[in-house]
Protein backbone atom coordinates (compact mmCIF):
# COMPACT_ATOMS: atom_id res chain seq x y z
CA UNK A 1 0.00 0.00 0.00
CA UNK A 2 2.68 2.42 0.71
CA UNK A 3 3.74 1.97 -3.17
CA UNK A 4 0.99 2.64 -4.24
CA UNK A 5 0.73 5.91 -2.35
CA UNK A 6 3.69 6.87 -3.47
CA UNK A 7 2.99 6.44 -7.07
CA UNK A 8 0.13 8.20 -6.84
CA UNK A 9 1.61 10.99 -4.99
CA UNK A 10 4.41 11.27 -7.48
CA UNK A 11 1.95 11.42 -10.15
CA UNK A 12 -0.82 14.27 -8.64
CA UNK A 13 2.38 16.14 -7.93
CA UNK A 14 3.51 16.23 -11.69
CA UNK A 15 0.19 16.73 -12.72
CA UNK A 16 -0.49 19.59 -9.72
CA UNK A 17 2.92 21.70 -10.65
CA UNK A 18 1.93 20.95 -14.87
CA UNK A 19 -1.58 22.55 -13.62
CA UNK A 20 -0.19 25.57 -11.90
CA UNK A 21 2.89 26.29 -13.39
CA UNK A 22 4.44 27.04 -17.32
CA UNK A 23 6.72 24.65 -16.53
CA UNK A 24 6.50 22.04 -20.05
CA UNK A 25 6.78 18.74 -18.71
CA UNK A 26 7.91 15.77 -21.24
CA UNK A 27 7.26 12.10 -20.74
CA UNK A 28 10.25 10.45 -21.83
CA UNK A 29 10.02 7.08 -24.46
CA UNK A 30 6.08 7.08 -24.48
CA UNK A 31 6.79 4.83 -27.31
CA UNK A 32 5.98 1.44 -25.03
CA UNK A 33 3.07 0.72 -26.67
CA UNK A 34 1.94 -2.99 -26.51
CA UNK A 35 -0.88 -5.04 -25.20
CA UNK A 36 0.60 -5.71 -22.11
CA UNK A 37 2.02 -2.25 -21.89
CA UNK A 38 -2.05 -1.03 -22.86
CA UNK A 39 -3.33 -3.25 -20.25
CA UNK A 40 -0.98 -1.92 -17.57
CA UNK A 41 -2.37 1.46 -18.25
CA UNK A 42 -5.89 -0.02 -18.09
CA UNK A 43 -4.88 -1.54 -14.42
CA UNK A 44 -3.43 2.38 -13.00
CA UNK A 45 -6.55 3.65 -14.30
CA UNK A 46 -8.71 1.03 -12.18
CA UNK A 47 -6.03 1.95 -9.31
CA UNK A 48 -6.22 5.84 -9.92
CA UNK A 49 -9.93 5.40 -9.80
CA UNK A 50 -9.91 3.98 -5.84
CA UNK A 51 -6.19 5.33 -5.10
CA UNK A 52 -7.22 9.16 -5.70
CA UNK A 53 -9.97 9.73 -4.01
CA UNK A 54 -8.68 7.97 -1.07
CA UNK A 55 -5.35 11.02 -1.41
CA UNK A 56 -8.25 13.69 -1.47
CA UNK A 57 -10.01 12.25 1.73
CA UNK A 58 -6.77 12.02 3.44
CA UNK A 59 -5.95 15.21 2.30
CA UNK A 60 -2.75 14.13 1.18
CA UNK A 61 -3.53 16.24 -2.76
CA UNK A 62 -6.08 18.96 -4.00
CA UNK A 63 -8.55 18.31 -6.85
CA UNK A 64 -6.36 17.82 -10.03
CA UNK A 65 -7.90 17.73 -13.37
CA UNK A 66 -5.75 14.52 -14.33
CA UNK A 67 -7.01 14.22 -18.47
CA UNK A 68 -6.75 17.48 -19.06
CA UNK A 69 -2.94 18.06 -17.29
CA UNK A 70 -1.86 14.78 -19.03
CA UNK A 71 -2.96 16.79 -22.46
CA UNK A 72 -0.80 19.34 -21.23
CA UNK A 73 2.56 16.97 -21.42
CA UNK A 74 4.56 16.72 -24.43
CA UNK A 75 5.41 13.12 -25.33
CA UNK A 76 8.43 12.28 -26.45
CA UNK A 77 9.16 8.78 -28.70
CA UNK A 78 12.85 7.96 -28.36
CA UNK A 79 13.90 4.78 -29.59
CA UNK A 80 10.42 3.61 -30.93
CA UNK A 81 8.19 6.24 -32.74
CA UNK A 82 5.53 4.73 -34.57
CA UNK A 83 1.65 5.48 -36.08
CA UNK A 84 0.49 2.72 -33.54
CA UNK A 85 2.17 4.71 -30.75
CA UNK A 86 1.32 8.33 -31.87
CA UNK A 87 -2.57 7.42 -32.07
CA UNK A 88 -2.14 6.30 -28.71
CA UNK A 89 -1.13 9.13 -27.22
CA UNK A 90 -3.98 11.43 -29.14
CA UNK A 91 -6.10 9.65 -27.32
CA UNK A 92 -4.94 12.23 -24.15
CA UNK A 93 -2.61 15.12 -25.89
CA UNK A 94 -2.65 16.37 -29.60
CA UNK A 95 -0.48 16.18 -31.87
CA UNK A 96 1.51 19.39 -31.24
CA UNK A 97 2.68 17.71 -28.27
CA UNK A 98 4.07 14.55 -29.40
CA UNK A 99 7.21 14.60 -31.01
CA UNK A 100 9.62 12.33 -32.17
CA UNK A 101 12.89 11.99 -29.79
CA UNK A 102 16.11 10.73 -30.79
CA UNK A 103 18.46 9.08 -27.95
CA UNK A 104 21.36 11.38 -29.12
CA UNK A 105 23.62 10.96 -28.34
CA UNK A 106 23.48 7.38 -27.82
CA UNK A 107 22.30 6.71 -30.72
CA UNK A 108 24.68 7.80 -33.92
CA UNK A 109 23.51 10.55 -36.24
CA UNK A 110 23.31 8.19 -39.48
CA UNK A 111 21.31 5.54 -37.85
CA UNK A 112 18.68 8.28 -36.30
CA UNK A 113 18.40 10.50 -39.97
CA UNK A 114 17.56 7.01 -41.13
CA UNK A 115 15.39 6.13 -38.52
CA UNK A 116 13.75 9.69 -38.43
CA UNK A 117 13.05 9.70 -42.68
CA UNK A 118 11.75 6.00 -42.22
CA UNK A 119 9.45 6.67 -39.87
CA UNK A 120 8.56 10.11 -41.57
CA UNK A 121 7.02 8.11 -44.14
CA UNK A 122 5.45 5.57 -42.09
CA UNK A 123 3.62 8.73 -41.19
CA UNK A 124 2.67 10.39 -44.33
CA UNK A 125 1.47 7.63 -45.63
CA UNK A 126 -1.53 7.17 -42.50
CA UNK A 127 -4.69 9.03 -43.59
CA UNK A 128 -5.51 10.51 -39.97
CA UNK A 129 -1.86 11.59 -39.40
CA UNK A 130 0.05 12.07 -42.59
CA UNK A 131 -0.62 15.98 -42.31
CA UNK A 132 1.57 16.05 -38.76
CA UNK A 133 4.56 14.71 -40.16
CA UNK A 134 7.18 16.79 -39.95
CA UNK A 135 5.85 18.26 -36.90
CA UNK A 136 5.99 15.11 -35.31
CA UNK A 137 9.27 14.51 -36.32
CA UNK A 138 10.67 17.86 -36.34
CA UNK A 139 8.88 21.07 -35.56
CA UNK A 140 7.11 20.30 -32.12
CA UNK A 141 10.32 19.63 -30.72
CA UNK A 142 11.95 23.15 -32.31
CA UNK A 143 8.49 25.03 -30.91
CA UNK A 144 9.62 23.53 -27.52
CA UNK A 145 12.57 23.97 -27.47
CA UNK A 146 12.75 27.81 -29.03
CA UNK A 147 15.62 26.24 -31.39
CA UNK A 148 16.32 27.44 -34.88
CA UNK A 149 18.29 26.39 -37.97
Amino acid sequence: MKRLVLFFTALITVLGVVARTNIKAIDVHSHIVTDDYLNYLAYNDALMADGYPLLLKQGLTEPIDIDGNLSRLYYDLAGGLSVQAIKMLLTVTTPDHIMFGTDYPFVPVPILEKVAAKVRNEIIQDEQLGQYADDIIRNNAMKLFKTEE
